[in-house]
């Protein structure tokens, strides 16, 4: 961001993942795109207009591929009563 921009991110994340661990993964039995590494991002602004900060990001490093993967569109997360977690712990 340039200074004296105003820049916000409201949900951005990424994971690495190395080609061995890439190859092991699709030996299990996923795909490569399951295994593949990934970023996303989400809300992301810039001076209070929507940017998208993936396309750039994929174009300038080849091991950063299209697929991507939200843990939210994949997982239903709900909170649950800490009541006892001290002990349990």
């Amino acid at each position: 961001i340039t200074p004296g921009t105003a820049g916000t991110v409201s949900n951005l994340w990424s994971i690495s993942v190395s080609a061995a661990r890439t190859s092991g993964c699709i030996t299990t039995g996923y795909t490569a795109d399951d295994c593949a590494s990934t970023f996303a991002d989400s809300g992301t602004q810039l001076n209070g207009v929507t940017v998208d900060v993936t396309t750039p990001l994929r174009a300038s490093n080849a091991a950063v591929t299209a697929s991507t993967w939200s843990p939210a569109a994949n997982y239903s997360y709900v909170l649950k009563p800490t009541t006892g977690l001290i002990g349990t712990v």
